[in-house]
């Protein structure tokens, strides 16, 4: 008997695939539910405020703790010292550090994919989990980014840990998978640079259910962390948060 929510989270990686052969248009997901009700509820606003000349504040800290355990579930003290702030669909994201790498869990009530999006001058990184994990790379081009390298897919198992070593050995950065641990929760442990980074997240169910962090993104900045990522690409990073120690 297939596990359904294997299933589930095997289709991201089915439709991302169609749609590179296919075309440029960003691909759809099917997710695992939580209750959408709970997850705004407990979600807090987002850290935006105004700056003095009236131009938002997008400096988000990132505090100190215990590393968390990357297992795909809250554990209630792992995380309670993190920074919390809401996405655009009632969902959460927290950031932790711990000896210098960063932390992000997303909760939502619908995930199908996740990317952790992080920005500097010299590079940007999409970090996506859906059934696997995969990244894409950008390096400056001229006038916007270009793709260094798309997704190349890895990691679809939950019990065996080498393939998840080697990507953070490799690429400085590892996640749960969507059917790992609670439905609904993606953790990731990021080694890249990123004190200073500019930081922002997409969830995707289907393309009328989909989350962001900033919650603010306009949609062209949203359109630009989700799909197929093109040979060449623009990013709104203004818009983003931009990571604190």
């Amino acid at each position: 008997m297939v596990d359904p929510r294997l299933l589930r989270h095997v289709l991201p990686i089915c439709l991302l695939v169609l749609t590179a052969c296919a075309s440029s248009n960003p691909a759809d997901v099917t997710t695992t539910t939580v209750d959408r009700t709970e997850a705004a509820a407990s979600a807090p606003a987002p850290p935006v405020t105004s700056s003095s000349d009236g131009e938002p504040d997008r400096n988000v800290r990132v505090p100190s703790s215990t590393q968390p355990v990357i297992d795909g579930s809250l554990g209630a003290l792992e995380w309670e010292a993190a920074t919390q702030s809401s996405m655009s669909d009632g969902g959460a994201v927290y950031l932790l550090q711990s000896d210098s790498t960063l932390y992000v869990a997303v909760q939502s009530d619908e995930i199908g994919s996740v990317n952790v999006v992080l920005a500097t001058e010299a590079e940007v990184w999409i970090l996506h989990s859906s059934a696997a994990l995969g990244s894409a790379r950008y390096l400056p081009g001229d006038p916007g980014w270009t793709l260094a390298h798309g997704f190349d897919w890895c990691c679809r198992s939950v019990s065996d840990q080498t393939e998840r070593d080697a990507l953070f050995s490799s690429e400085g950065w590892d996640a749960t998978i969507g059917f790992a641990g609670d439905p609904g929760v993606v953790e990731y442990a990021i080694d890249l640079p990123w004190e200073g980074a500019a930081l922002a997240v997409s969830t995707v169910r289907d393309a009328n259910d989909r989350g962001f962090w900033p919650a603010s993104l306009s949609v062209d900045a949203r359109t630009q962390i989700v799909g197929v990522p093109p040979s060449e690409r623009s990013f709104t990073t203004a818009e983003w948060m931009i990571l604190e120690n």
